[in-house]
């Protein structure tokens, strides 16, 4: 039986991709999830209990701008003021703004 040299090239082909593109994934530089330094120095304390580091959390992802918390939490719980933006176009030039807005992490 005479060997398909169409075939095997068109197979030897379809292997290369599959590994150029199996490579290539795994070099995709994967993004650092946020941090809240706040609240991993407080990981280090053992002292400190899940329900302070829980407060913690909620504060400064401010869930408590939108969602209830019963009123004695409410008064441990220290929440983010906005920055004050009254005068931002003194500070900032639009090309700021506009990297702020495609990446604030960065």
């Amino acid at each position: 039986m005479p060997i398909n040299l169409k075939k095997v090239a068109s197979f030897g082909s379809a292997c290369l991709l599959a590994l150029c593109c199996l490579w290539n994934a795994s070099m995709v530089v994967q993004a650092a999830p946020p941090t809240l330094p706040g609240y991993a120095h407080l990981l280090n304390h053992s002292d400190i209990s899940s329900s302070q580091r829980g407060e913690l959390l909620l504060g400064e992802l401010q869930c408590v701008a939108c969602h209830e918390t019963d009123p004695a939490s409410a008064d441990r719980i220290w929440v983010r003021q906005a920055p004050d933006l009254s005068a931002i176009g003194s500070r900032g030039t639009p090309q700021f703004l506009t990297d702020y807005l495609k990446n604030p992490q960065a």
